[in-house]
């Protein structure tokens, strides 16, 4: 399975990014699946992989959010 990188940035954006400090037990285990298949898709590719490390950057104030790819 190859995802395209527009999408998988679109993913990526669209994900909660704060589903861990959650109280609702559901809108936990949805985010911690949805964080497994992301993680899962950023193996495709290095470019896949840095996508997924900006936006983690990003998440823990390291930098702003990566740019959509052209």
């Amino acid at each position: 399975m190859t995802t395209e990188l527009k999408s998988y940035y679109i993913m990526l954006k669209a994900h909660d990014w704060y589903f861990e400090y959650s109280d609702d037990h559901s809108v936990w285990t949805a985010g911690s699946d949805e964080q497994t298949r992301l993680r899962e898709i950023s193996r495709e590719s290095i470019e896949h992989k840095k996508l997924w490390l900006g936006f983690n950057n990003w998440k823990n104030g390291h930098g702003e959010m990566p740019n959509e790819p052209t």
